[in-house]
């Protein structure tokens, strides 16, 4: 997979790492949307950055931080950040865990380089639902300021 403006997953990440910033899927963001463009072999993941546990609890202990909050990209107002593939060759969701609270589908656990239950190299991504979503593609560009237009 060639990574365009982002440095590559090595397994267990919880940060994308693009152009001098960190962006914390785990603590920062929170998932909001799947998108698959079948036609043009494209899937977007969609994050509310910052999300809803940042705004409530994190940027209380962090506001007077500025190193750590220009190191994160953090500004008060929330947007929409997106990791979007192109040249998709494998997409899947995995299915979440019943017993776990629907609100646990929007937090990143990790993202790793190679999936192990199918045992071949691809990107996935595990939230702490127990929902895996497993994308191989040609290329992964990621946008800080994505502009969500309706379909």
């Amino acid at each position: 997979m060639n990574y365009q403006n982002l440095n590559p997953f090595t397994g267990g990440d919880i940060e994308i790492k693009s152009l001098g910033h960190c962006y914390d899927l785990h603590n920062n963001a929170d998932f909001y949307e799947i998108r698959n463009d079948v036609r043009n072999r494209e899937v977007i993941l969609i994050w509310k950055y910052p999300g809803e546990w940042y705004l409530k609890e994190g940027q209380k202990h962090w506001k007077e931080n500025e190193k750590y909050l220009e190191k994160n990209d953090l500004v008060e107002k929330t947007r929409f950040i997106a990791l979007i593939f192109s040249g998709v060759s494998c997409f899947e969701i995995r299915p979440r865990d019943s017993e776990i609270p629907f609100s646990e589908d929007n937090c990143l656990a990790g993202m790793y380089n190679f999936d192990m239950k199918s045992e071949k190299e691809a990107l996935v991504f595990e939230f702490m639902s127990g929902m895996e979503i497993i994308i191989d593609a040609e290329n992964l560009y990621f946008d800080r300021d994505f502009k969500m237009v309706s379909v």
